[in-house]
């Protein structure tokens, strides 16, 4: 919609925002989230361990994972936020964290890793890295987590 991401769309929806509605309890909901260690992805990432889900960050640097899944824990005092380091341009790795997954279900997963390098450069399988990183990576985590995701009585894949 034209005018939904400018400060006329903010003003529109603003006017129809319940704070209530932040009040949803999402105990036993298990939500995997990329690009997790920062900006948005952080704070949704947060956000939802405070609601009660059970959270996987899905990060590209291992420390900087550990760094936000120690920072969430800390703020929340909940343990249930768990870290993955996958790099989601990299297809072979995003097999292996699909594979890999413990849980049987999972009902958000939430696509916000990104990256936007000022100058052209290839992914480990030879494409250009902010599409693989943006599109194929994503598109292929989402079809592997299918059958996770049909699992649950209320999926939702947030891109």
């Amino acid at each position: 919609m034209i005018g939904s991401f400018d400060r006329l769309g903010y003003e529109r929806h603003r006017r129809t925002f319940r704070p209530a509605d932040l009040d949803a309890d999402l105990s036993d909901r298990h939500v995997v989230v990329t690009g997790a260690n920062s900006g948005l992805g952080f704070a949704t990432a947060t956000a939802l361990v405070v609601r009660g889900a059970r959270v996987m960050l899905v990060c590209r640097d291992g420390g900087r994972g550990e760094a936000a899944r120690d920072a969430i824990r800390s703020q929340t005092g909940s343990s249930s936020v768990e870290l993955a380091v996958v790099d989601v341009s990299d297809l072979s790795a995003v097999r292996s964290f699909a594979a890999g997954l413990r849980w049987p279900r999972v009902d958000r997963l939430i696509h916000n890793a990104g990256l936007l390098p000022d100058r052209r450069i290839l992914s480990s399988d030879g494409h250009e890295l902010t599409f693989a990183t943006h599109v194929l990576g994503p598109h292929l985590l989402t079809r592997l987590l299918r059958p996770r995701l049909e699992a649950s009585a209320e999926a939702r894949v947030v891109w």
